[in-house]
């Protein structure tokens, strides 16, 4: 969905009826706006910050064996004490 809406003298902007219903914005809901390679992103604030980052970056330790992988470094620790 694409729309297009003006900057007010204020720099104020209104999100259009569609794109509001689209998301279930309203009225007192906040809105997190970030600047990503030039371009402005609204998003909706979620409920719970812990609830949203749940499962990023989960592929990040895939394929990974964790326990090894703590042993090596704890084994670099005790190497340097």
């Amino acid at each position: 969905m694409v729309s297009e809406v003006k900057v007010s003298s204020k720099y104020q902007v209104v999100i259009p009826k569609a794109v509001r219903e689209k998301i279930g914005l309203g009225k007192g809901d906040t809105l997190i706006v970030e600047v990503e390679d030039g371009t402005i992103l609204m998003r909706r604030r979620p409920e719970s910050f812990t609830e949203y980052g749940r499962g990023l970056h989960r592929g990040v330790w895939e394929g990974v064996d964790a326990e090894s992988y703590l042993e090596e470094l704890r084994g670099g620790w005790e190497r340097r004490g």
